[in-house]
């Protein structure tokens, strides 16, 4: 039982066979000041998207001063905790976050503006984590007022506010269903060496697959963005996720391997593991 379930009445079944299996997506909602929560307007929000969503129970704990916002909304299969502080997300490497981002100037200044920030989690039994991302943004949508930015530290991105009331359009939550809009949930970074660049992918682990890993001495970063897109949405809902030692075939002539990190294991890393991709030069198909 967490803190959050203690404000309702019936705890989430939390050890239930049907609970998906962590990590669980999270996004932290840079904001000038501690929103006031209006549970009943959430909840008009909520189920304006989708009337099936109609929240059940709406509470947020009383708050005063410099005391924590908590709060926990549940709809269908979905709960979703908020904790909020008077303080920036700082600690989250937000400033490396920003440096990397391909988002304009203006949208990374209004977000160094924040003062507060409120962490919005998924703590639901739904385990498609399409659906996890999209309660997430249904909660936020009602904040939406309030933000100057989207942080998405496991996947080390962020977007502006603006995302958050398109991903909230009904034929957008229907369009993220059929087509995982990656380029705002997960993250892309590079690492510079003396013998080329590695690229990394960030937040793969959020859909439960490893992260990907390309070292590259002459390739565009938009090329190699590409192909980690590509190879996800090969992968993604497939009997399992790819081990090292398997191979793809992308096209009559094309192959790409599987290989483990054999250096900068520190950087290279994810919750969930990484795999390197290599071109190959042998015809295997991953089994």
């Amino acid at each position: 039982m967490t803190l959050w379930d203690g404000l309702f009445a019936t705890p989430i079944a939390a050890d239930t066979p049907t609970r998906g299996r962590g990590p669980y997506p999270m996004l932290h909602l840079a904001m000038p000041d501690l929103p006031d929560l209006d549970p009943a307007e959430i909840a008009a929000w909520v189920e304006g998207i989708e009337p099936s969503d109609r929240p059940t129970i709406a509470r947020a704990a009383p708050r005063s001063g410099s005391e924590p916002l908590i709060a926990a909304f549940r709809f269908g299969q979905h709960q979703v905790d908020l904790l909020g502080f008077r303080s920036a997300v700082d600690s989250l490497g937000l400033e490396e976050i920003l440096r990397r981002s391909h988002w304009p100037d203006e949208a990374k200044e209004r977000l160094r503006r924040h003062r507060a920030h409120v962490v919005c989690h998924y703590h639901g039994l739904d385990k498609n984590p399409v659906e996890q991302y999209l309660a997430l943004y249904k909660v936020a949508g009602a904040l939406q007022k309030s933000l100057l930015g989207v942080v998405n530290a496991p996947a080390a991105t962020f977007h502006p506010p603006e995302f958050v009331d398109v991903l909230c359009r009904p034929d957008v939550v229907a369009s993220c269903r059929s087509s995982i809009p990656l380029h705002l949930w997960t993250g892309f970074v590079k690492f510079f060496t003396e013998r080329g660049t590695w690229y990394l992918s960030r937040g793969f682990h959020l859909f439960g697959l490893q992260d990907f890993a390309f070292f590259g001495r002459s390739e565009r970063p938009s090329e190699v963005h590409q192909l980690f897109s590509r190879i996800f949405n090969l992968v993604y809902g497939g009997p399992r996720p790819p081990a090292v030692g398997d191979t793809l075939q992308l096209g009559a002539e094309s192959f790409l391997a599987f290989q483990p990190v054999t250096e900068l294991q520190t950087i290279l890393a994810s919750p969930s593991g990484v795999l390197v991709l290599e071109y190959f030069e042998r015809e295997d198909s991953i089994h």
